[in-house]
């Protein structure tokens, strides 16, 4: 029984009521216990505080204790020349580094104190470098989005360019990879004259670097804002390699002929050389170009009445193919004239390894004819605007007769040739790992309502050019057998029917090829487009047997009506880009 219990404990557990005499007995015993109930509640609240106290006081030390651990981390005790390759590592390889606080270099400096001083003190992380025009955008003003409206976005200019002098600064004595893109200079009165100040102040900013550029990239407006890097004198450029340059529609005659006498095209140590929507005949370049490894010349001038821009006549081609014989990646549009022209020499290109062409030419095949040494390339990539004809044998016959069956690389549109010409081409490129078939960049020429289609349109083209892929040649093989990869990057009509008949002729090709005969490999990889996005059977369970098959089917999105071709962007300047595949990059 409890110390505090009362001699009535026992009646009040009964039915039995007290009376009033007996309550006033009861609350005088109540009294006690009560003090000594109130007296227990403060101490357990005085030791419930002392507890939450030494909890406070514990989840203090254990953070402390946390905070002062991760100083003993392998990360934080590597050194700070690993810590400077991890940083550089950090930065895109396949453009140059924007100024924004979510990627590295920026984004490293917002980590701690150590990293800041560590990034900020890194040369090579800002030895790249991208300059968009930083007045933000207004969707709404279409015409007149580029225009300095206010005080407040002339003050972010100026801002902008502190801060590209800081970071050009902070890349010591390395080497440069600026790519440059001001906006379209056009308006009126005083927001042009404004607008074009902005650009040459940046163009300023840029000459104060010239002797350390390594890359450059400029899309060139109409007007003279960037008229003073055309006139810089090659030794002002000494380590200048890889040049590109996107002329904006628009430039005029005067302003081209500048840029066509720069010593940027003829700097000694030039080896990449991306001209695009190029204004200005290729005859008037100085012919310096013998030290150039890489060149491009793409969608240029002049209109021709089919309204496709293309780069080269004949000559022309035959000309840069001349004065570049140390060239190993090459791509050229080569359009016709109206005089039908042939050409004739020796072209010696032992260094070639890729060639691009986009041919506009009905003579193409005489070019071909003068390449001579083509041991050493390994890819192709042929696109055409001429439809094919059984009157003309396609000139890439005529190339590949010259490459001794070498090429690992292909890329072409199969629309653009007859059956003949296509399975003569298979023949001759038997060596082909990566195939690539995909539309041309650009629509074949236009042809007259009485000139026939040499393919109906409803002719399932892409089923016969898989079919062919697993036909049986006269020696019991297949045409390519060492394919690696298929890539079809246009829409095909094709079912799911299809294309598991032609991945399976083809993996069991690989396993049932003898030993005595050409081996057939299996296929790796296998990407394709459909136009239709339902999928009729379950391909990937039937293909499971094949490990090391890899397929990649893409369908349209089902509410979306029309398929738009994606054009591959330059991240550098945003302008439309045809660089050299990555696979012939590879063969390197």
């Amino acid at each position: 029984m409890p110390a505090f219990a009362s001699p009535f404990t026992k009646e009040l557990r009964t039915n039995h009521v007290p009376s009033l005499r007996d309550r006033g007995h009861i609350q005088s015993l109540l009294i006690e216990p009560r003090k000594r109930l109130s007296e227990m509640n403060s101490k357990i609240s005085e030791l419930e505080r002392s507890l939450n106290e030494l909890k406070r006081e514990r989840d203090i030390l254990e953070e402390e204790i946390e905070q002062h651990a991760l100083l003993l981390t392998p990360f934080r005790r590597l050194p700070d020349d690993m810590l400077r390759e991890i940083f550089i590592a950090c930065l895109q390889d396949d453009r140059n580094a924007f100024m924004s606080c979510r990627e590295a270099p920026l984004l490293l400096g917002l980590v701690c104190r150590k990293w800041r001083d560590l990034a900020y003190s890194t040369p090579t992380l800002w030895a790249s470098l991208h300059i968009p025009y930083p007045v933000p955008v207004d969707r709404t003003l279409v015409m007149d989005y580029h225009l300095l409206r206010t005080d407040v976005e002339m003050a972010m200019v100026e801002k902008h360019y502190t801060a590209v002098k800081d970071w050009l600064h902070r890349s010591g004595a390395c080497p440069l990879s600026i790519s440059f893109c001001c906006v379209h200079l056009g308006g009126r009165g005083q927001n042009m004259h404004m607008l074009q100040g902005v650009v040459e102040t940046y163009v300023k900013i840029l000459l104060d670097f010239s002797q350390r550029w390594r890359s450059l990239e400029l899309f060139i407006p109409f007007g003279r804002c960037l008229n003073p890097i055309a006139d810089l004198p090659a030794t002002s450029v000494p380590n200048l390699k890889h040049l590109r340059l996107t002329f904006s529609h628009d430039v005029q005659e005067s302003q081209s002929s500048q840029w066509s006498s720069s010593s940027l095209l003829t700097a000694p140590t030039l080896k990449t050389l991306y001209i695009s929507f190029m204004p200005f005949r290729l005859s008037s370049v100085p012919n310096k170009w013998d030290h150039l490894t890489s060149l491009t010349l793409s969608s240029s001038t002049p209109f021709l009445s089919h309204n496709v821009r293309t780069v080269a006549n004949l000559e022309e081609a035959y000309a840069i193919f001349n004065k570049c014989r140390r060239l190993v990646h090459c791509a050229l549009d080569i359009f016709d004239v109206p005089a039908v022209a042939t050409v004739s020499g020796v072209l010696s290109l032992p260094h070639l390894k890729s060639l691009s062409i986009i041919d506009s030419c009905k003579t193409l095949s005489t070019l071909f004819e003068c390449f001579a040494d083509m041991a050493s390339i390994r890819g192709i990539s042929y696109h055409s605007n001429v439809l094919p004809s059984n009157h003309r044998q396609s000139p890439l016959i005529t190339l590949l007769e010259r490459t001794d069956k070498q090429i690992e690389f292909l890329e072409l549109d199969s629309r653009h040739f007859t059956f003949t010409d296509l399975t003569t081409i298979f023949d001759l490129a038997s060596n082909v790992r990566h195939l690539v078939e995909t539309w041309t960049s650009r629509d074949i020429l236009p042809v007259s309502r009485s000139q026939n289609l040499i393919v109906p349109e409803s002719f399932n083209l892409h089923k016969v050019f898989l079919n062919l892929l697993v036909a049986p040649r006269r020696d019991g093989g297949m045409y390519f057998p060492r394919l690696l990869s298929l890539h079809l990057g246009r829409p095909c009509k094709l079912s799911d029917m299809d294309i598991l008949f032609f991945l399976q002729q083809r993996m069991e090709g690989s396993l049932n090829s003898g030993s005595g005969g050409e081996g057939i490999v299996p296929l790796q990889r296998m990407s394709i487009k459909l136009l239709s996005h339902n999928e009729e059977i379950d391909i990937s369970s039937r293909l499971s047997k094949y490990s090391s098959l890899k397929v990649e089917i893409g369908r349209p999105d089902p509410r979306r009506l029309l398929l738009t071709p994606k054009m591959t962007i330059d991240p550098g300047i945003g302008c439309a880009a045809r660089p050299i595949p990555a696979i012939i990059l590879a063969l390197d």
